[in-house]
Order: C-alpha cells, then sequence, then structure tokens
C-alpha cells in the first residue's frame, strides 16, 4: 500500500486503497479521491490520484474509463 500511495502522490498514477490507510495522506493534500468515485464502490475501497490537476491526456483518458465503468470497477476491487 505504501508504494501505490507514493505512486499515486508522486504524480505517477492511479491507486485503489483502502479509504484508512490513506487518511494521512489525504489530509495533506498529497493525493485526492478521484471525482464521482466518493463512496460509489462501498466498502473500504475507493479510488486515488496525485493531488496536482496537471495530468497527462494518457491519464484523463484512463479517469473517464474508471467514471464511466463504476461497476466494472467495483466488480473487478470485489474479486481482487
Amino acid at each position: 500500500m505504501e508504494a501505490v500511495k507514493g505512486a499515486c502522490a508522486a504524480g505517477l498514477g492511479y491507486g485503489a486503497l483502502p479509504r484508512c490507510a490513506a487518511q494521512l495522506e489525504l489530509h495533506a493534500g498529497l493525493i485526492r479521491e478521484l471525482d464521482g468515485f466518493r463512496g460509489s464502490l462501498g466498502g473500504p475501497v475507493w479510488i486515488c490520484q496525485p493531488s496536482g490537476e496537471h495530468r497527462s491526456p494518457e491519464a484523463r483518458t484512463f479517469a473517464r474509463f474508471l467514471q464511466q465503468h463504476t461497476e466494472l470497477v467495483r466488480v473487478f476491487l470485489t474479486l481482487n
């Protein structure tokens, strides 16, 4: 989990983390919740992204995919 949080905070991508494991980084402003996923996955998992606004076109495309396929993401996270 630490590697996922660090990579996300460094701007390397997105992560799926337990909410309780990411509270410090969230409150420090290092990561933020991906728009559209606040509480939508259910349970303790959420999708985080770097706190900065600058994202590559590929990252924005991936974020749109996650937002458009919330149910698929929920099923995937449940199976893993």
